[in-house]
Formats: C-alpha cells, structure tokens, sequence
C-alpha cells in the first residue's frame, strides 16, 4: 500500500511526459457539438488512456470528438495531476487552468463556442476532475470519476496519504475553496472495493459533496444492497443526479478493459483491468452520447 501510494503522489522530477494533449476528431463529421475530456492517472499518459479505455471507437461510431489532457513536462515523476496541490485547486491557477483553455481552444480551432463538453478521469485524474466541475460548473454537462479521493479534502502530501488510506480527510485540512455542490449536472462515481490504493469510502465522501447527506451513511446504505448487474456483484446508489457505484473485485483501475489491450502488458498498459463493468461504455451511456440519445445528431 505504501508503493502504491507513493506513486500515486510522488513529486520527484526524473521522468518526463509530453504536454501536448492529443485529440480524436471524428471522421464521419466535420464539425462536432460534443466534447469528451479524460483525465489519466499515475504512470499513465494521454497516449496510453486514449489506448486502454477505448473512447476512440465510440467517439468515431457515436459522432463526439475526445480531448486527451497531459500533465505538464516535469510536474510529477509518475505522472500524476497534482491534486493534493493548492494552486490545483482554485479556478484561473495551475493544472486546472491548463485544462480548461486546451478546452477553450478546442471550441476555437472547432469553430463552436457552444461545444457541449463532458469530463471524466481516473485516480489523480479524477480527482482532478471533480475539481474542475467543481471550480468550473457552468462548462460540464457531466463528469465521472473512477478511483478518485475527492477534490480540496487534501492540502499537502500527508494529508493525501490519510485521504486516500481512510477514506476520510485528516484533521486540519481546510475545505476546499470550491463546492461541489455548486455543480448541478450529472455525476457518475465509479469505485472498485478491493481498490488498495483509494479506499471506498472516500467515493462515498464524493458522492456526499456533491448530494450532501452524510458519506459513512452513504458508504453503509450502499454496502447493503448489492445486485448483480452487469455480471458483478455491484452496490449502487442514486441520490438524484448523482450516482455511487461499487464493483466488488475491482481494483485501482479502470474496469471493463478489453482482454486484447491487456495482452500489451501492465508495464505498457497500467491501471487498467478487465474485472468489472467498462467504465467506458457505462460513462457514453450515462452521459448521453451515444446516437441512440441523440437523436438530433
């Protein structure tokens, strides 16, 4: 557990990752009104999310174009976001700045200042994530989070540790300068309960600042009611426009990947599993961007 978190959060510069973000624009459409942004985790980058999770294929099929986001060159030696970071945390500063005008620059190149962008990320990355629906919730139509502690419940690097160990913030770290609860629209948390490197409970600390409502309450009213869907056994709750859902088995990664992009080998692919339900396919579908639901496409 203590690898685990250690490359989860290490700042140590000794490996250097491209700050280009890459993009997939459809073929079928010159012209697209729908945005998907997805955040990768530690050790990964935006080559290797674009790879693992599949969101290409979908997006050609489906019509929506992906923006793939890097970390900055030198800002984590595992590639991770910054989350713990106070300038990472507040609009018009640091990681979510960068995000957003590689958005705004998307709009621009596409020519669509009305783009409808949606966001969705793993890990650091959706920690990231729910920072940016948070500080930014008038640009999301909807966001998703795998494997993520929740945003501004960390400051520094001991009090992420005890964040993502507990599941629940370490005394004296300050609430974050954003609300989760300002954001409207929906939100799709996905979390494994065999995840070594977050603890569960933290997504239900998620799904409380978005909804409110206590996240021990939360975490225990979803423990016990399991179901079997999707060929796991999975607890869900849904507390309006915000859905918890946790898939027993599921480790720290993003579920549902395809057995042929695993065969390509954890060092080449990581974080990513093929137990679960495809986070790829339940976050189009939640999110609406599939044909079927668009209809006006």
């Amino acid at each position: 557990m203590i690898r685990a978190f250690l490359v989860f959060v290490s700042i140590i510069v000794i490996l250097s990752f491209s700050h280009a973000a890459l993009e997939y624009r459809p073929k079928s459409k010159a012209r697209v009104d729908r945005l998907l942004v997805v955040l990768h985790g530690c050790m990964q980058t935006a080559k290797v999310m674009a790879e693992g999770t599949g969101f290409n294929v979908l997006a050609e099929k489906n019509g929506f174009a992906v923006l793939y986001p890097q970390i900055p060159d030198g800002s984590n030696k595992d590639g991770c976001w910054n989350w713990f970071d106070p300038a990472n945390q507040v609009p018009g500063s640091g990681q979510l700045k960068q995000v957003v005008d590689e958005i705004g620059k998307f709009k621009k190149e596409n020519g669509n200042p009305n783009l409808k962008v949606f966001v969705a990320g793993i890990s650091s990355g959706a920690a990231t994530t729910m920072a940016l629906l948070s500080c930014y919730p008038e640009l999301f139509e909807a966001g998703a989070m795998v494997a993520g502690p929740p945003y501004g419940r960390a400051n520094d690097v001991l009090g992420a540790f005890h964040l993502m160990t507990k599941g629940e913030p370490q005394d004296g770290n300050t609430m974050p300068k954003c609300q989760a609860s300002a954001y409207k629209n929906r939100v799709f948390i996905l979390q494994g309960m065999n995840d070594v490197v977050v603890h569960p409970k933290a997504a239900a600390l998620v799904a409380s600042d978005f909804a409110g409502g206590d996240p021990k309450e939360i975490f225990e009213t979803v423990k016990r009611k399991p179901v079997e869907k999707f060929g796991e056994r999975v607890l869900e709750l849904a507390k309006g426009r915000v859905t918890l859902m946790l898939v027993d088995g599921m480790p720290h990664a993003w579920p549902g990947t395809p057995r042929e992009i695993l065969k390509k080998g954890p060092e080449k692919v990581p974080y990513f599993t093929s137990i679960g339900p495809s986070a790829t396919e339940l976050i189009v579908g939640t999110f609406g961007l599939s044909l079927s639901k668009n209809t006006g496409d």
